[in-house]
């Protein structure tokens, strides 16, 4: 597995570096900063495939807002990086929900 069990309802992909790489001043325009986010994201896509977990984007432009914070651009690309794989996956796997 690329990930590690913490408890019923959370895991780790067990990278050291992940909140300097994420929080970092500057971080955003750096390469660590978009491979810790493929890091992140490849066992997420892994688990929501193997669960059938579905994950939707927004229906429409006014369904998003823009991040205001940095924490926020974080989060945003990573659901943006684990949207991309689960289409790819989609379009790979027959039937996958």
């Amino acid at each position: 597995m690329e990930y590690l069990a913490i408890d019923t309802q959370g895991f780790s992909t067990d990278s050291e570096r992940a909140l300097e790489q994420l929080f970092a001043e500057q971080s955003d325009k750096s390469q660590d900063y978009k491979v810790c986010i493929d890091t992140m994201a490849c066992p997420l896509a892994n688990c929501f495939c193997i669960y059938e977990v579905r994950f939707s984007s927004p229906k429409s432009a006014k369904d998003t807002t823009m991040p205001t914070t940095f924490c926020e651009l974080v989060s945003t690309k990573l659901a943006a990086e684990l949207l991309d794989r689960l289409v790819k996956y989609k379009s790979t796997i027959p039937n996958y929900p």
